[in-house]
């Protein structure tokens, strides 16, 4: 079905809302890290991991999903508006 979310989306979606609600249960971005991303090391690894900045873009999509765009999942394929 061309309508089917493709898996790697989900995933991301999925992860997103995880680390919202550990955001939101007072986590650190590390300690989200570490759970869901498999992060091993001290403070030195983690600030050159790229696993950083991927949790970081999760907490940040699970936020914005929490403020309304979960409504998109709604309609996907999101289609353009016309002008």
């Amino acid at each position: 079905d061309f309508r089917a979310m493709p898996s790697q989306l989900r995933q991301f979606h999925i992860l997103s809302l995880r680390a919202l609600d550990a955001k939101l249960r007072g986590e650190s971005h590390r300690a989200i890290g570490e759970t869901l991303l498999g992060f091993r090391g001290d403070k030195t690894d983690w600030e050159g991991d790229p696993r950083r900045n991927k949790t970081r873009r999760l907490v940040t999509h699970g936020i914005a999903m929490m403020k309304g765009g979960y409504r998109l999942l709604l309609h996907y394929p999101v289609k353009p508006r016309r002008k």
